[in-house]
Protein backbone atom coordinates (compact mmCIF):
# COMPACT_ATOMS: atom_id res chain seq x y z
CA UNK A 1 0.00 0.00 0.00
CA UNK A 2 2.72 2.19 1.05
CA UNK A 3 4.65 1.57 -2.54
CA UNK A 4 1.51 2.32 -4.35
CA UNK A 5 1.02 5.68 -2.42
CA UNK A 6 4.11 6.64 -3.36
CA UNK A 7 4.21 5.36 -6.60
CA UNK A 8 1.06 7.60 -7.33
CA UNK A 9 1.97 10.72 -5.31
CA UNK A 10 5.75 10.32 -7.14
CA UNK A 11 4.79 10.05 -10.61
CA UNK A 12 1.42 12.46 -11.08
CA UNK A 13 3.71 15.13 -9.81
CA UNK A 14 0.99 15.71 -7.19
CA UNK A 15 3.78 16.53 -4.45
CA UNK A 16 6.26 17.97 -6.36
CA UNK A 17 6.55 21.14 -4.32
CA UNK A 18 9.00 23.15 -6.37
CA UNK A 19 9.00 26.01 -4.50
CA UNK A 20 11.08 28.76 -5.91
CA UNK A 21 13.28 30.53 -3.24
CA UNK A 22 13.85 33.82 -5.58
CA UNK A 23 10.19 34.51 -5.00
CA UNK A 24 9.91 34.35 -1.52
CA UNK A 25 11.88 35.05 1.31
CA UNK A 26 13.05 34.12 4.11
CA UNK A 27 11.02 35.12 6.41
CA UNK A 28 8.33 33.56 4.63
CA UNK A 29 9.41 30.57 4.69
CA UNK A 30 10.30 30.88 8.32
CA UNK A 31 6.90 31.61 8.99
CA UNK A 32 5.57 28.95 7.24
CA UNK A 33 8.00 26.24 9.74
CA UNK A 34 6.85 27.79 12.76
CA UNK A 35 3.13 27.11 12.17
CA UNK A 36 4.23 23.62 12.47
CA UNK A 37 4.52 24.92 16.34
CA UNK A 38 0.79 26.12 16.13
CA UNK A 39 -0.13 22.77 17.53
CA UNK A 40 1.95 22.65 20.99
CA UNK A 41 -0.88 24.42 22.80
CA UNK A 42 -3.16 21.71 21.88
CA UNK A 43 -0.30 18.90 23.17
CA UNK A 44 0.64 21.19 26.76
CA UNK A 45 -3.16 21.58 27.34
CA UNK A 46 -4.45 18.31 26.14
CA UNK A 47 -6.55 16.71 28.63
CA UNK A 48 -5.44 13.17 28.05
CA UNK A 49 -2.85 11.47 26.91
CA UNK A 50 -3.65 10.48 24.03
CA UNK A 51 -4.70 13.16 22.71
CA UNK A 52 -1.40 14.63 23.48
CA UNK A 53 0.92 11.58 21.76
CA UNK A 54 -1.35 11.91 18.68
CA UNK A 55 -0.78 15.40 18.19
CA UNK A 56 3.36 15.01 19.43
CA UNK A 57 3.44 12.72 16.41
CA UNK A 58 1.69 14.87 13.86
CA UNK A 59 4.26 17.76 14.98
CA UNK A 60 6.89 15.84 14.83
CA UNK A 61 5.99 14.20 11.36
CA UNK A 62 5.16 17.68 10.27
CA UNK A 63 8.65 19.30 11.21
CA UNK A 64 10.38 16.56 9.76
CA UNK A 65 8.72 16.78 6.25
CA UNK A 66 8.75 20.74 6.45
CA UNK A 67 12.46 20.80 7.37
CA UNK A 68 13.57 18.17 4.50
CA UNK A 69 11.40 20.21 1.98
CA UNK A 70 12.95 23.36 2.76
CA UNK A 71 16.60 22.02 3.45
CA UNK A 72 16.55 20.24 -0.20
CA UNK A 73 14.97 23.52 -1.65
CA UNK A 74 17.34 25.91 -0.27
CA UNK A 75 20.32 23.44 -1.50
CA UNK A 76 18.69 23.22 -5.05
CA UNK A 77 17.45 19.39 -4.24
CA UNK A 78 13.81 19.47 -4.62
CA UNK A 79 11.31 16.73 -3.47
CA UNK A 80 11.50 15.15 -6.82
CA UNK A 81 15.22 16.01 -8.21
CA UNK A 82 16.88 13.10 -9.52
CA UNK A 83 19.51 12.72 -7.16
CA UNK A 84 17.22 12.77 -4.07
CA UNK A 85 13.87 11.46 -5.36
CA UNK A 86 12.90 9.58 -2.17
CA UNK A 87 13.72 11.62 0.66
CA UNK A 88 11.17 14.23 0.22
CA UNK A 89 8.14 11.88 -0.95
CA UNK A 90 8.91 9.80 1.72
CA UNK A 91 8.68 11.86 5.13
CA UNK A 92 5.69 13.70 3.17
CA UNK A 93 3.60 10.06 2.85
CA UNK A 94 4.39 9.84 6.40
CA UNK A 95 3.59 12.65 7.30
CA UNK A 96 0.73 12.54 5.68
CA UNK A 97 -0.01 8.68 7.29
CA UNK A 98 0.42 10.05 10.75
CA UNK A 99 -1.72 13.03 10.35
CA UNK A 100 -4.64 11.15 8.67
CA UNK A 101 -4.61 8.10 12.12
CA UNK A 102 -4.17 10.84 14.78
CA UNK A 103 -6.58 13.01 13.34
CA UNK A 104 -9.05 9.88 13.51
CA UNK A 105 -8.09 9.43 16.85
CA UNK A 106 -8.44 12.49 18.70
CA UNK A 107 -11.75 12.71 16.91
CA UNK A 108 -12.86 9.43 17.72
CA UNK A 109 -11.82 10.20 21.43
CA UNK A 110 -13.57 13.81 21.13
CA UNK A 111 -16.54 12.50 19.40
CA UNK A 112 -18.72 14.30 22.37
CA UNK A 113 -17.46 18.06 21.17
CA UNK A 114 -18.40 17.25 17.98
CA UNK A 115 -20.88 20.05 16.58
CA UNK A 116 -22.14 21.59 13.09
CA UNK A 117 -19.08 24.57 13.08
CA UNK A 118 -16.51 22.12 13.94
CA UNK A 119 -17.73 19.79 11.30
CA UNK A 120 -17.59 23.17 9.19
CA UNK A 121 -13.84 23.75 9.99
CA UNK A 122 -12.95 20.08 9.52
CA UNK A 123 -14.74 20.78 6.38
CA UNK A 124 -13.13 23.88 5.81
CA UNK A 125 -9.36 22.16 6.39
CA UNK A 126 -9.81 19.68 3.87
CA UNK A 127 -10.27 22.17 1.16
CA UNK A 128 -7.52 24.19 2.25
CA UNK A 129 -5.50 21.22 2.37
CA UNK A 130 -6.63 20.06 -1.26
CA UNK A 131 -5.63 23.37 -2.61
CA UNK A 132 -1.88 22.70 -1.94
CA UNK A 133 -1.89 19.86 -4.15
CA UNK A 134 -3.42 22.70 -6.65
CA UNK A 135 -0.96 25.32 -5.64
CA UNK A 136 2.11 23.65 -4.93
CA UNK A 137 4.43 26.60 -5.75
CA UNK A 138 6.01 29.72 -4.27
CA UNK A 139 4.62 31.51 -1.87
CA UNK A 140 0.49 30.93 -2.65
CA UNK A 141 1.86 27.26 -1.89
CA UNK A 142 3.59 28.82 1.37
CA UNK A 143 0.38 30.88 2.73
CA UNK A 144 -1.98 28.16 1.89
CA UNK A 145 -0.20 25.42 3.87
CA UNK A 146 0.14 27.41 6.87
CA UNK A 147 -3.17 28.72 6.62
CA UNK A 148 -4.10 24.94 6.88
CA UNK A 149 -1.13 24.11 10.12
CA UNK A 150 -3.09 27.21 11.73
CA UNK A 151 -6.89 26.08 11.47
CA UNK A 152 -5.87 21.96 12.11
CA UNK A 153 -4.28 22.71 15.68
CA UNK A 154 -6.82 25.43 16.09
CA UNK A 155 -9.22 22.26 15.71
CA UNK A 156 -7.08 20.06 17.09
CA UNK A 157 -6.45 22.43 20.71
CA UNK A 158 -10.23 22.39 20.62
CA UNK A 159 -10.63 18.77 20.60
CA UNK A 160 -7.89 17.92 23.27
CA UNK A 161 -8.85 20.67 26.02
CA UNK A 162 -11.77 22.11 27.46
CA UNK A 163 -11.32 25.62 26.84
CA UNK A 164 -14.38 25.49 24.02
CA UNK A 165 -16.69 22.76 25.44
CA UNK A 166 -19.53 25.34 26.15
CA UNK A 167 -18.81 27.16 22.92
CA UNK A 168 -21.36 25.31 21.27
CA UNK A 169 -24.25 22.49 21.72
CA UNK A 170 -23.12 19.54 20.43
CA UNK A 171 -25.19 17.93 17.51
Amino acid sequence: MYDKLKYHLYSNNISKNDISLKNVSKINILFFWLTNLAYLPGIIYSKNKIDAIAGFFVITASILYHTSQIYMLKSLKCCNNILYPNICINYQIIDMIISIIASFVVIINNYHKMNISILLLILLSIIIFMFTFIHNTGIIYIIIHSIWHLLSAFIFYYFSTDDFIYLYTPI
